[in-house]
C-alpha cells in the first residue's frame, strides 16, 4: 500500500508540473486578452495587442516548459549553482563569482531605457505567473528536493551573461596560451605553428596576401615522451549564409543558419512565433528561455542568423603589484585592490566565502607563468557592453536598418548574416567592439603607464560591414570573414580554419538559383573535402609491405566514399590517421609545453594545426623526423598501422565493422541523469548513429552539433525550413516530448512556421 501511495503521489506531482495547454486563465495582469495556440510539436503562436503582453506570454511559456533550464542559466552566471545542485558546482561558482554578474545585471536593468525595462519586467511577471500556475513545481525540483525561486528582471541579463561565459573566454585563455607559446619556442617555430592563414581561407571580401609557411631550420624545441591526444579536441561550429533575391526561387533574399553548440535535453532554444500588432508583422524563430527576445528568425521583412564571432573581446592586463600584493600600479600611482567577500551558499545549508579582487580595469583572474597578477577587461563587464537592444532588430525592415542596429546591440558577439524582402543581403558584427588605444590586444600587456586603454566602443560608422545586392552571396563559419584593417578592428581569439567556410562558399558558387531545399542541402553537406589530401597520402603508402594489409585496409581506402557517412569505415580511418600524425608530431610539442605550464591551453592554439602538420608530411624535413624512425615513410606507415590497431582494439575486431557511426553516436542527455542515471531512459534522447563531423558544413558529434537549422526567405516564411534537436518540451510526459527530433536527425525539411493549432489557451486580464 505504501509503495502504491508513493507511486500515486509521484504521478500526481509529475502531472501537476505539466504546462497548461488549453482553456483559459482569468484575472491575469495583462492589458488585453492573449491567445496562445500550439501546433503538434508544441510550437506556440502568440497573439497579443502589444509587445509587453507578448513578453508576458513568452515568459509564461518559458516558465511552464523550461524553468529549470532558465534557472541553471541565471545561476551559472551568478555563481549560484551550488545552492541548487550541491558542492559539485562549487568550483564553477567560485570561478564565475569573480565577475560579480548578479550585481552587474541589476545595474544593467537600471541603465536601459524605460521601454526596455518595462519589457523585461513584463517578461518576469509572465515567468512568475507561469511558474505559480503549475499545479506542482517543475519535476526537477522535486527530484532535487528544492523549491524554485521567483524570476527578476535582472535574471534575463544573467541569462545573456551566461551565454557570454559559454561562447567567450572569461579567463583570457587564448591570449595567455599564445603568450606561453611565444615564450616557449623560437620565433621561427612560433610563426610556423601559428600561421595567419593558408589555402583554406574563404573570406567574403576575397583572399589576403599570405606569407609562405617556412619550416624552421632548428630541431623540435620541445617534445613530450607522453602520448598526446590534441587533434581530437572539440570543433568550433555554426554556419550562416545569405543569397540575394536574383538567386532565389522566391525573389526575396534568403538566409540559412545553423547554430552549433553543445547539445543536451532540453535543447537550449525554444521555438516561438508572435503577431506584433503595433509593427504589423509576425516574428518567428528561436528564443532563449530566460529572455524576451527573438534570437534569430524572420519578421517578414528581414531574416537573420548568427555564428559566433571569434574576435578579440577582452584584454588581459599584467599588473605591477607591490611586495605584499595589496596594491597595483597605475599611471596615477599605486592603487589598492577593491576586495569583496562573496558568500556562496550550498544546498546542504553550508556556505563558502570566496574573495574577489577588482581593479580599475576589471576583476583579477589569476597569474601568469612569471607569477604576475592578471586582470581582465571584457566587453560584457563594461557599461552598455550588455544591453537589451536586440529587441530593436524586430522592427528592422531592410538590411541597411539591421546593419545600423547591430553595433548598438550588447550580446555575445556574432557574425550577423541578414537578408531582406527586397533581395539585399549583408554582414557585420553584432555586439560591442572595443575601441583600443595603444595596443592590438594580441597578448597580455602592462597598462600601468597609461599608454594603453579602451576608449569606449567602436562607433557604428567604423564597424566592418559588407553589403551585397540581389546577385550577391555571403557566408560565415567561425573563421576569418574579412582581412586587413577590418580584421584588425575585430581581432582574433582563435578563429576556426576556413575549411568549412570554403566548402560553403564553393557550394554557393556552384549554382545560380536556390530554393530553401537547396540551402538545406548545403547545411547537410558532409563531404570530407578537408580530409581528401590525407586520404591520398594514405593511399600512397599502401604499396609498402609494412602496412597491415591483412586488416583489409586496401579495400577500405580504395572504396573511400569521401564523406562522413555513419556507415563509412574509410572516413573514420582517414580521420584517425590524420589525428595520429598530428598527435605524434606537433601534439608532442604542445603536450610538453602544457606539462611545463598550467596556463597553457592546447585547445586554444590548435585551430590552424593542419597547416604546419601538412607541411611536415609533404616536405618531410629530415631534421624533424620523429625519433625512432629511419624515414618519414616509415613513420607514416606506423601511424597508419597504429590507426588500424586503435580502431580494431589491436585486431580483436574486424576493421570493416569500425564505422564512423559506431563512434559518432548521439548522446543527448538531461543534466539530472548524471546524478540520477536511472532516469536516463526516461529523459534522454535515443542513442543513434549520425552523419557529419568537423571541417564540413554538417558539423556533428555525439553531443555537439546544430542546435537548430533554419532556412527562410523574408516574406515567404510559409516555405521556410526549420529543424531542432530534442524538442520544445522540457517535461518527459509532455505530448510533444521528443517530437521533431527525428526530422533533425534525418535532415527532413520540416516547416519554419507553426502548423495548425492542436491546443489553444486564452489568457484574460482583470475585468
Amino acid at each position: 500500500m505504501l509503495v502504491s501511495a508513493l507511486g500515486v503521489t509521484v504521478y500526481i506531482n509529475l502531472q501537476g508540473s505539466l504546462p497548461r495547454l488549453e482553456g483559459h486563465l482569468d484575472g491575469v495582469p495583462v492589458s488585453q486578452s492573449i491567445n496562445i495556440s500550439r501546433d503538434s510539436n508544441g510550437t506556440p503562436l502568440i497573439e497579443a495587442g502589444q509587445r509587453s503582453d507578448t513578453a508576458f506570454a513568452l515568459g509564461f511559456l518559458h516558465a511552464q516548459e523550461r524553468f529549470f533550464q532558465m534557472d541553471l542559466l541565471r545561476r551559472n552566471a551568478a555563481g549560484e549553482l551550488s545552492e541548487l545542485i550541491g558542492p559539485s558546482a562549487l568550483e564553477r561558482d567560485k570561478n564565475n563569482r569573480k565577475f560579480q554578474l548578479r550585481q552587474r545585471a541589476e545595474n544593467m536593468v537600471k541603465a536601459i531605457p524605460d521601454d526596455q525595462r518595462a519589457l523585461l519586467q513584463a517578461y518576469a511577471e509572465g515567468v512568475n505567473y507561469g511558474l505559480h500556475s503549475l499545479k506542482s513545481r517543475p519535476f526537477e525540483y522535486w527530484l532535487l528536493r528544492q523549491k524554485p525561486q521567483d524570476w527578476q528582471a535582472s535574471d534575463s541579463f544573467l541569462c545573456l551573461l551566461s551565454m557570454y561565459l559559454n561562447l567567450q573566454q572569461g579567463d583570457g585563455g587564448f591570449e595567455r596560451s599564445m603568450q606561453v607559446l611565444k615564450d616557449s619556442v623560437p620565433a621561427a617555430w612560433y610563426h610556423f605553428l601559428q600561421p595567419t592563414g593558408g589555402q583554406w581561407d574563404a573570406m567574403i571580401t576575397g583572399p589576403q596576401p599570405l606569407t609562405p609557411l617556412l619550416i624552421p631550420d632548428s630541431g623540435w624545441p620541445a617534445f613530450s615522451s607522453q602520448q598526446a591526444r590534441i587533434a581530437a579536441q572539440p570543433a568550433l561550429g555554426s554556419n550562416n549564409w545569405a543569397v540575394g533575391g536574383n538567386l532565389t526561387t522566391t525573389g526575396s533574399a534568403m538566409v540559412a543558419n545553423d547554430l552549433h553548440l553543445t547539445l543536451g535535453v532540453p535543447n537550449i532554444w525554444y521555438r516561438a512565433s508572435w503577431l506584433d500588432i503595433q509593427l504589423q508583422r509576425q516574428l518567428t524563430g528561436i528564443t532563449l528561455p530566460g529572455a524576451p527576445f527573438m534570437i534569430t528568425g524572420s519578421n517578414g521583412h528581414i531574416a537573420w542568423g548568427f555564428t559566433n564571432a571569434y574576435g578579440d573581446w577582452s584584454d588581459i592586463i599584467t599588473l605591477q603589484t607591490n611586495d605584499s600584493d595589496t596594491m597595483y600600479l597605475t599611471a596615477t600611482g599605486w592603487e589598492s585592490f577593491t576586495i569583496y567577500q562573496e558568500t556562496i551558499h550550498i544546498n546542504d545549508g553550508s556556505s563558502v566565502l570566496e574573495p574577489v579582487r577588482l581593479t580599475r580595469w576589471g576583476p583579477v583572474i589569476g597569474q601568469d607563468n612569471q607569477g604576475h597578477t592578471l586582470a581582465i577587461k571584457w566587453v560584457p563587464l563594461e557599461h552598455d557592453g550588455t544591453n537589451a537592444n536586440l529587441v530593436r532588430l524586430e522592427a528592422a525592415n531592410t538590411v541597411d536598418e539591421a546593419l545600423a542596429y547591430a553595433p548598438l546591440v550588447g550580446i555575445p558577439h556574432q557574425n550577423l548574416a541578414v537578408a531582406d524582402s527586397q533581395g539585399n543581403i549583408g554582414w557585420t558584427i553584432i555586439g560591442r567592439i572595443p575601441k583600443r588605444v595603444g595596443l592590438d590586444g594580441e597578448y597580455p600587456s602592462d597598462w600601468s603607464k597609461g599608454d594603453k586603454s579602451w576608449q569606449g566602443f567602436l562607433p557604428p560608422e567604423q564597424y566592418p560591414t559588407v553589403k551585397r545586392d540581389r546577385n550577391g552571396r555571403i557566408w560565415t563559419a567561425n573563421s576569418q570573414v574579412v582581412s586587413g584593417d577590418e580584421l584588425k578592428k575585430i581581432g582574433n581569439s582563435g578563429y576556426d580554419i576556413g575549411a568549412r567556410a570554403q566548402q560553403i562558399r564553393d557550394d554557393l558558387e556552384a549554382k545560380n538559383q536556390f530554393s530553401e531545399a537547396d540551402l538545406l542541402a548545403i547545411q547537410l553537406d558532409d563531404r570530407a573535402v578537408f580530409l581528401q589530401r590525407w586520404h591520398e597520402l594514405m593511399v600512397s603508402l599502401l604499396d609498402d609491405p609494412a602496412v597491415n594489409h591483412s586488416s583489409g585496409v586496401d579495400d577500405i581506402l580504395g572504396n573511400w566514399e569521401g564523406r562522413a557517412g555513419k556507415n563509412s569505415v574509410g572516413y573514420r580511418l582517414v580521420r584517425h590517421f590524420r589525428n595520429e600524425v598530428i598527435d605524434q608530431t606537433i601534439g608532442r610539442l604542445y603536450q610538453q609545453i602544457e606539462e611545463q605550464s598550467r596556463f597553457f591551453s592546447i585547445p586554444a592554439v590548435i585551430e590552424y594545426v593542419d597547416y604546419p602538420a601538412w607541411a611536415l608530411v609533404s616536405e618531410q624535413p629530415e631534421h624533424l623526423l620523429p625519433q625512432g624512425y629511419d624515414s618519414w615513410r616509415a613513420f607514416l606507415v606506423t601511424c597508419l598501422n597504429n590507426s588500424i590497431d586503435d580502431l580494431t582494439q589491436n585486431g580483436k575486431e574486424p576493421l570493416k565493422q569500425q564505422t564512423w557511426g559506431k563512434y559518432n553516436t548521439l548522446n543527448l542527455t538531461h543534466p539530472l541523469t548524471k546524478a540520477l542515471p536511472f532516469l536516463s531512459s526516461w529523459l534522454n534522447m535515443p542513442h543513434e548513429a549520425v552523419d557529419g563531423d568537423d571541417y564540413m558544413p554538417r558539423v556533428q558529434g555525439p553531443a555537439f552539433g546544430s542546435s537548430d537549422r533554419m532556412v527562410v526567405s523574408p516574406g515567404h516564411e510559409q516555405s521556410g525550413i526549420f529543424n531542432m534537436p530534442t524538442s520544445q518540451a522540457g517535461h518527459p510526459m509532455s505530448p510533444y516530448y521528443g517530437k521533431g527530433h527525428q526530422d533533425w536527425v534525418q535532415g527532413h525539411a520540416s516547416p519554419f512556421l507553426p502548423g495548425p493549432a492542436q491546443w489553444t489557451l486564452e489568457i484574460r486580464p482583470d475585468k
